[in-house]
């Protein structure tokens, strides 16, 4: 029939609506993605296309969100971890 589903997951892109969303952030949420890499928006739009080219069905630009992608029932307790550790922290500077 010519019908392809994909499923994208895309980091945080380095667009208007990021520089307009970091000046909002609560502390918890900038320290959860300080550690993450954005992308440009024609480097993620260029691995969506190119992933629903070769009809994957899961595309993950970058290697962050493939390595996430591809591990996260194995890492999830750790970083499930991590993030209460960094709002637990937070929460005792207020």
């Amino acid at each position: 029939m010519g019908i392809g589903l994909s499923i994208a997951y895309p980091p945080d892109t380095d667009t208007p609506q990021l520089a307009a969303e970091n000046r909002f952030k609560p502390p918890e949420t900038k320290q959860m993605t300080a550690m993450a890499q954005s992308l440009s928006a024609n480097r993620v739009a260029g691995d969506i296309l190119g992933g629903i080219r070769r009809r994957q069905f899961m595309i993950t630009p970058g290697l962050e969100m493939t390595f996430l992608a591809r591990l996260h029932s194995f890492i999830s307790p750790i970083l499930q971890w991590q993030c209460d550790r960094i709002v637990s922290a937070q929460r005792l500077r207020e």
